[in-house]
């Protein structure tokens, strides 16, 4: 993951120094890379398809230019694609596990500190297709990374594998905190509908999670244990946003249960939060 920050980094910092030369960074029969002008963009062109990056340009409804980065693809004057970034906080939540798979008298580990079961999302790409000239319809898509922290309320517990099922584990001590994480690659997909004079919009639709790690943690003195913990490695749900201007708040509701069935209580995953970029 280092490497990929630093690759982009490096390659942002190549890109900003020919564009203050004014110098073509690729040119050939059919693809050229220059920057404009003013040196504070700059746009590609691929046999005709002109792909343009940097500041968006003010608008009528906005009457100012905005600073966040932007990609633009736009051929014969059709709806724009803008690529740019946003990122989620939120709280999650465990909505009723059932715990009728086990047997009388479990104890309900899954309670959560819901303050600390920290939500943060942060999209790799966004994509927002424009499906009309006055651009109050689209589409939204992209890659999202996904840290999710489900904080237990009893911190002298955690969790393990046991039986071919997920059990509480009593620990000594007095912890900070103990929890079950997963990191996640999501695929949204929402339609949104926004009023571009109030700068207000709304958006909801569905989503894919590829849970690609999970791990216990307990501190201090910290402990990691890393494992899959019978997470569902691939969830779908529900996504409804609101914003105002690029700030908005947002809800994910799983309709696929956060356990795998029959090793865990059956639950379904819940987050609040609000995000920037939106």
């Amino acid at each position: 993951m280092k490497k990929i920050f630093l690759t982009l980094f490096f390659a942002a910092i190549t890109l900003g120094i020919a564009a203050q030369n004014g110098t073509a960074i690729i040119e050939s029969n059919s693809v050229a890379l220059y920057p404009d002008d003013s040196g504070e963009s700059f746009s590609i062109n691929v046999a005709g398809l002109v792909i343009g990056f940097g500041k968006s340009s003010p608008s009528e409804s906005e009457g100012a230019i905005q600073s966040t980065p932007f990609a633009r693809v736009n051929r014969h004057n059709k709806p724009a694609i803008d690529i740019a970034p946003n990122f989620e906080f939120g709280f999650n939540y465990l909505l009723t596990p059932d715990y009728s798979i086990y047997p009388k008298g479990t104890r309900e580990f899954l309670n959560l500190h819901t303050g600390k079961s920290i939500h943060f999302g942060t999209n790799v790409i966004n994509v927002k297709a424009s499906l009309n000239r006055s651009n109050t319809l689209g589409i939204t898509s992209g890659l999202t990374l996904v840290w999710r922290d489900y904080a237990f309320s009893d911190r002298n517990m955690t969790v393990t594998k046991e039986n071919d099922m997920l059990v509480p584990v009593q620990i000594d001590g007095n912890f900070k905190k103990t929890k079950l994480s997963t990191f996640t690659l999501r695929v949204p997909l929402l339609l949104t509908i926004s009023e571009p004079r109030s700068k207000i919009g709304v958006g909801f639709g569905g989503y894919v999670d590829f849970v690609t790690g999970s791990h216990t943690k307990y501190k201090f003195p910290k402990n990691k244990e890393r494992g899959d913990y019978y997470v569902n490695p691939v969830q779908f749900g529900f996504q409804a946003r609101i914003r105002y201007k690029s700030m908005g708040m947002f809800a994910n509701y799983g309709l696929s249960d956060m356990f795998q069935q029959e090793k865990a209580p059956a639950t379904k995953p819940l987050t609040i939060g609000f995000g920037f970029g939106f």
